[in-house]
């Protein structure tokens, strides 16, 4: 079984994989995705992605005890968390009413159309925004910089502690402060206090002419 134990304990069991247009399903999980890379040829001809066509080269539909499908009927498989982490708007109005998971974590930037984000949330589906859950990358090349400042280097052990520690201490003050269920709208607010909050720390033209007495 392709089960992943989490830092706070829980476990996670993969039961579908999908890169770009291929997916593959394995409803009791699996273990053979880690002997392969995505990538390779596809089966498509006519050169025109179709929303339900399912693409097989050598990757992710060589897989044993996969079943191969398209990425429209893997972002409505029944599953407890829905994770796109390709492309951007692949849920979209045309195909909201079709997806079943009740927690949606966006690790691409994007994956989920302000239209249908607003569906989802009216059934109580559970999106945690990508400037979260994607955050990381942003956040490392932070530190790059702040290295880069003293000349000191971090192992990647303190580089990983303290990405976990920023990305915990925002996650739960998004969640102390979430109004009409949008984790998203929360994000969003706290994110332009801290902006609001820098500005001043670092003092405005506006301050710096005395306007602002």
């Amino acid at each position: 079984m392709s089960r992943y134990k989490t830092g706070i304990g829980a476990l996670i069991l993969v039961v579908f994989l999908g890169f770009l247009m291929k997916a593959a399903y394995a409803q009791g999980g699996n273990d053979e995705h880690k002997k392969h890379h995505p990538g390779g040829a596809t089966s498509n001809t006519s050169g025109v992605p179709g929303p339900n066509d399912v693409y097989c080269g050598c990757s992710v539909c060589d897989l044993k005890g996969y079943q191969k499908i398209s990425n429209q009927e893997l972002l409505a498989l029944d599953v407890d968390i829905l994770v796109p982490a390709a492309l951007e708007n692949v849920i979209t109005m045309d195909n909201v009413e079709d997806v079943k998971a009740p927690i949606i974590l966006e690790v691409v930037n994007g994956p989920v159309s302000h239209e249908a984000e607003s569906a989802l949330l009216e059934k109580g589906t559970i999106i945690i925004p990508d400037v979260i859950a994607n955050s990381g990358g942003v956040i490392v090349s932070y530190f790059e910089w702040v290295q880069n400042l003293s000349g000191d280097v971090w192992s990647l052990d303190k580089v990983n502690k303290k990405l976990s520690e920023r990305i915990i201490f925002s996650f739960e003050q998004m969640l102390a402060n979430t109004q009409d269920d949008s984790l998203r709208a929360s994000a969003y607010i706290l994110a332009l206090k801290r902006i609001e909050e820098a500005v001043y720390a670092k003092g405005s033209e506006e301050y710096f002419s005395g306007e602002s007495a």
